[in-house]
């Protein structure tokens, strides 16, 4: 898929020069889109890029950001090429949970589309064509009218007032079947969103297309979270991915400012994605007696007054019953065998020991992306400990480029070799 001109395409913590003008081959960015970069993340309460005097650089937030009529796409820094991580990246969020099933597959759609963001929105599109052509969204809704029939509850202080020298008219509350509800004008506002910020213009056209269907749906403005109070119900079931996805599509929009180009995002943070990802496909793989855990509760480190500080959480927990079994701790990060450590952080280390110690637990695993032909298991160290217990902390990867089915499978084989030599059910931690 050729390169769009206004869309430029970066990596995780790759760079790009400020410059007077905007060029996807050098990776130059002009001020004023810099400008603009700065003033979203400042409304968005997210640093997405690193903006010094000469460059900007992206972080670890994947995912598309608009600024007037170019685009800037961040992409996972991965051994793959463009478009296998992009639809790689679709697969994992899919896995996550983070993204709705649709039957027009985005993940099929990013391959072929020229940015990630253009893969989600004709994903939304070609669905909700074939969903709003099967049947509209409707429902009863209460309506105050003068009606020439005593139909519905009579609002008396307005009957009187509207209908004093009209006795054949009746002020009336009553349900009317209406097909302008806020289902619908939640998915009318995303069609905006995706004829206005698609970067290609196949996906502006094909939403131009389909809006003249929603005119008699009002364009309603939605407030800074008011799209997430929009419910569906058993009625309207085949639309809800299509309301997920239509939210995710308003969240990323920003209030238009006199004078300032339009910006939209629609990021993901790589560390929230990876660990999500994992925790799903644990889940999967996990037969009893073991389980795996995603909200483990938290420890404290210290206490204070008698209050506790420093709390710990970690990521997921492997359960045998109620016994612990191990602890994965998730750190989307570029390990390096030719760095001391392997790369690893002092920190990641220490917080490994805190975990192993507060939850009395015999395995943690630091679990990080494989990238350069890592070998699944790194390292490992052993905590010397005054207890029975002298709990162990393994470094291993698995291969986010393969399919899910089988980094399961890797996963399966990690948790068989660590579960494998679990301390006896006296010795395991207690959640």
């Amino acid at each position: 898929m050729k390169q769009l001109p206004h869309v430029l395409r970066l990596r995780e913590y790759e760079s790009a020069a400020i410059e007077p003008r905007w060029d996807v081959e050098k990776k130059t960015v002009p001020p004023s889109v810099v400008a603009e970069l700065e003033r979203l993340q400042a409304d968005q309460r997210m640093e997405f890029m690193a903006i010094s005097r000469r460059k900007i650089q992206a972080q670890n937030f994947v995912g598309v950001v608009g600024v007037g009529s170019h685009a800037i796409e961040i992409l996972p820094k991965t051994d793959e090429a463009d478009h296998a991580t992009r639809s790689r990246l679709v697969e994992m969020m899919s896995v996550a949970g983070m993204l709705p099933h649709l039957d027009s597959g985005i993940s099929s759609l990013s391959a072929s589309t020229p940015c990630l963001l253009d893969a989600f929105m004709q994903a939304y599109i070609r669905q909700l064509t074939v969903e709003w052509r099967r049947g509209r969204i409707s429902n009863y809704c209460p309506v105050e009218r003068n009606r020439s029939c005593l139909r519905g509850k009579l609002q008396f202080h307005d009957h009187l007032r509207r209908n004093r020298l009209r006795p054949e008219r009746f002020f009336t509350r009553a349900d009317e079947f209406q097909t302008d509800v806020l289902p619908s004008q939640l998915l009318k506002a995303a069609l905006e969103v995706c004829r206005r910020f698609g970067t290609s213009e196949t996906t502006r056209r094909a939403a131009a297309t389909l809006l003249p269907e929603f005119d008699d749906v009002s364009s309603h403005t939605f407030a800074d979270g008011e799209p997430d109070t929009v419910v569906s119900d058993r009625r309207i079931a085949r639309f809800d991915p299509l309301l997920t996805l239509a939210k995710l599509f308003l969240k990323g929009c920003v209030p238009d400012r006199p004078g300032a180009a339009s910006t939209y995002s629609l990021l993901f943070d790589m560390n929230t994605v990876f660990e999500r990802y994992v925790g799903n496909l644990l889940q999967r793989v996990c037969s009893p007696p073991l389980r795996a855990q995603l909200q483990v509760s938290f420890r404290s480190l210290v206490t204070s007054e008698g209050k506790p500080k420093f709390r710990l959480r970690p990521d997921i927990a492997v359960r045998r019953g109620r016994r612990i079994e191990c602890l994965i701790d998730t750190k989307w990060k570029r390990l390096d065998l030719h760095q001391t450590h392997q790369g690893v952080r002092q920190s990641d280390i220490y917080q490994a020991y805190a975990y192993a110690r507060e939850y009395d637990c015999p395995a943690v695993i630091l679990l990080y992306p494989r990238f350069d032909q890592l070998p699944a298991h790194v390292a490992s160290y052993r905590l010397r400990t005054t207890g029975a217990l002298q709990p162990e902390i393994r470094i291993c990867t698995v291969d986010v480029s393969a399919a899910p089915r089988d980094v399961a499978k890797q996963l399966e084989c990690l948790l068989e070799a660590v579960c494998g030599q679990t301390h006896p059910a006296a010795v395991g931690g207690r959640l």
